[in-house]
């Protein structure tokens, strides 16, 4: 019973962490690095730590209460977040193997478009009016920044992981 609630608040404390750093990535940082897409990297290192489901529970969690603070009309980021990552643990489980720092890359910029289709679809069943050359703009900044960002972040903490022994990341 107290493992559920030390688990349970380890969750909560990273939930917390993760938004927080979206959010200072997003208001804080120079117009190509604010991009950065904090979420997508933090879920892809876990999944590759863990390479358990449970990733998708958490993704869902993270995109509901990312949700509730953004201006677009409500279930469009939970929805394109939570099957994205489904996806992305169907193709780890069924292509990407290994826990490479290719593979690391791959799952990224994999994540990362799976998202910004099934991102696209759903505003755009909202609202037909769209800037295309300012989205496609944003979504080739956020896609050339995060790819690199997440293998990089990836690759440090696999090689910290080795140099200190431990096998993987514990997992969720």
């Amino acid at each position: 019973m107290i493992r559920f609630f030390i688990r349970g608040s380890l969750y909560t404390f990273l939930l917390i962490i993760i938004l927080l750093v979206q959010f200072i990535f997003l208001f804080f940082l120079p117009s190509p690095f604010n991009k950065i897409n904090v979420i997508m990297i933090a879920l892809m290192i876990m999944l590759l730590s863990s390479d358990n489901g449970r990733v998708v529970w958490f993704a869902a969690l993270i995109y509901f209460c990312l949700e509730l603070y953004a201006i677009t009309p409500f279930g469009i980021l939970f929805a394109s977040g939570t099957l994205s990552m489904l996806f992305l643990v169907w193709i780890y489980r069924s292509l990407f193997t290994n826990r490479s720092l290719v593979a690391a890359a791959a799952l990224t910029a994999v994540g990362l478009f799976l998202y910004r289709v099934l991102y696209s679809i759903g505003i755009f069943m909202v609202s037909s009016e769209w800037d295309w050359n300012a989205v496609l703009t944003t979504y080739g900044f956020e896609f050339i920044v995060s790819v690199p960002t997440g293998a990089l972040i990836y690759a440090i903490i696999s090689r910290l992981l080795t140099q200190l022994k431990i096998g993987e990341l514990p997992q969720p």
